[in-house]
């Protein structure tokens, strides 16, 4: 249970270090993501955690899709996953039999434009 937790930090660590980055070199989002934010934030500054409601904070329609992008151009997991096949079955033409482990690059899929 531990390692889940520390993994879980891990990526969420790793995703809001490049959301920042990538902020820093484009300006045009984090002006655009501070006028979403600030307004709903400034209201509650006086008490941030008690006061926030994580209905406040779900309808940040423009923060999702900024964290969604950074997780797109850069995977949290980006060491290849495996699966292994249960049956036999063909990919591309080539034959697959039970247990061969076949990895998927994850990176690739998601700078695929398709």
């Amino acid at each position: 249970m531990i390692s889940v937790f520390v993994g879980a930090m891990k990526t969420t660590q790793s995703t809001t270090t490049n959301l920042i980055c990538y902020m820093d070199m484009n300006r045009h989002v984090k002006e655009k993501l501070l006028e979403e934010i600030l307004p709903p934030l400034n209201e509650v500054r006086d008490d941030i955690l008690g006061e926030l409601q994580f209905e406040t904070v779900s309808d940040f329609d423009y923060l999702q899709k900024v964290i969604y992008e950074t997780l797109r151009v850069e995977p949290a997991l980006k060491i290849p996953t495996g699966s292994n096949m249960m049956q036999t079955c063909t990919l591309n033409g080539i034959k697959v039999t039970p247990e061969t482990v076949i990895y998927f690059n994850i990176w690739n899929i998601q700078r695929d434009p398709k």
